[in-house]
């Protein structure tokens, strides 16, 4: 079982999952016949998701409804950056919805969605997709470790 009191341990939990907008869109699910391996803790899965998955023991299957302010927060539309098309190298495929990815000098990466494209400036957004939406976060746990 999954303690939220063991937060110095890490689990690893197998699972399929499925992630639903308010309108029942599919946003995101683990394929069919291989499901995920996730260490809680890792950084791998969004604290709001991992929270979800405190006290779920093997094969249980469970559905949580998460609001915008719980899961992924409100859409900030300050996320929304143009950059210099002369960032992206001669080589990058833009297109409005193509995904990019930038190293901060942190060294992390900062994940944003090409909006639109212009003859020298790109505007990317940098909210997560799930920024401003509630969904459903639909889970079947296999196996706890």
């Amino acid at each position: 079982m999954i303690d939220s009191d063991d937060q110095d341990r890490a689990f690893t939990l197998t699972l399929h999952y499925e992630l639903r907008l308010e309108d029942g869109t599919v946003f995101d699910r683990s394929e069919e016949s291989e499901p995920l391996h996730i260490r809680l803790g890792d950084g791998t899965l969004h604290p709001a998701l991992e929270r979800c998955l405190a006290g779920m023991t093997a094969n249980t299957h469970e559905t949580f409804h998460l609001t915008a302010e719980r899961g992924f927060g409100p859409y900030d539309p300050e996320m929304l950056q143009t950059l210099e098309r002369s960032l992206f190298g001669d080589e990058a495929m833009l297109e409005p919805g193509a995904m990019v990815a930038f190293e901060t000098p942190t060294g992390d990466t900062l994940a944003g969605r090409i909006v639109s494209v212009e003859a020298q400036h790109v505007l990317v957004d940098f909210n997560h997709p799930l920024a401003g939406h509630d969904f459903a976060f639909e889970v079947h746990v296999l196996a706890c470790n």
